[in-house]
């Protein structure tokens, strides 16, 4: 999924924030397979390594959810002696990941992660139906017939037939394009009798 400049600026604000309220650092939010998509701008830790470490670890935790029969995975916690990395689900194809050597505050990191996934989840979610909102289909105005100059013209809704015909135009068989129309109404009077 493709980010727009906005939108991409919003999810690091928001990556920025959990960094800023917490001691969590490296926080980004990455895709199952490892793809950073976008981390908070101070993270003073690699993300990258992070990310790509994640990747194994999302893999593994699934399998190991879906074989004991626990449901979807919903968040991985890894504790060592002097620090943890938490991962945390935010949609079907997205973790947030972050890491910290506050060890006291656990519970509490991992609620703010699971409230900014939450968070997080909704404006992806907006992305995906902005994506995938139809778009009106487009035909570029041929050449005027007298002048040879194309005239540029705003981007105009156009039928299946229009583009056929458009495109009949362009290649210079505007006689296929009167045939099919006088045939068309041919059939229109025939219907009518």
């Amino acid at each position: 999924m493709a980010l727009d400049e906005k939108t991409a600026g919003r999810l690091v604000r928001l990556l920025q924030q959990i960094e800023d309220s917490t001691r969590l650092e490296g926080v980004a939010l990455i895709t199952k397979d490892g793809i950073r998509v976008a981390c908070a701008e101070s993270a003073s830790v690699d993300v990258d390594v992070i990310s790509t470490a994640s990747a194994a670890i999302i893999s593994t935790g699934e399998a190991t959810t879906v074989q004991l029969g626990h449901g979807n995975l919903s968040e991985i916690i890894i504790k060592g002696d002097s620090g943890y990395l938490i991962i945390t689900r935010v949609d079907e194809n997205h973790m947030l990941v972050a890491s910290s050597k506050d060890i006291v505050r656990l519970g509490l990191n991992l609620g703010v992660l699971k409230r900014y996934a939450h968070s997080i989840a909704g404006l992806l979610a907006q992305v995906k139906v902005r994506a995938a909102a139809p778009t009106p289909a487009t035909v570029p105005r041929p050449a005027h017939p007298s002048t040879g100059v194309t005239v540029k013209e705003e981007a105009t809704p156009v039928s299946d037939r229009e583009a056929i015909f458009e495109a009949l135009r362009a290649l210079g068989l505007e006689d296929a394009v009167t045939e099919i129309k006088s045939q068309e109404k041919k059939f229109e009077k025939a219907e009518k009798v």
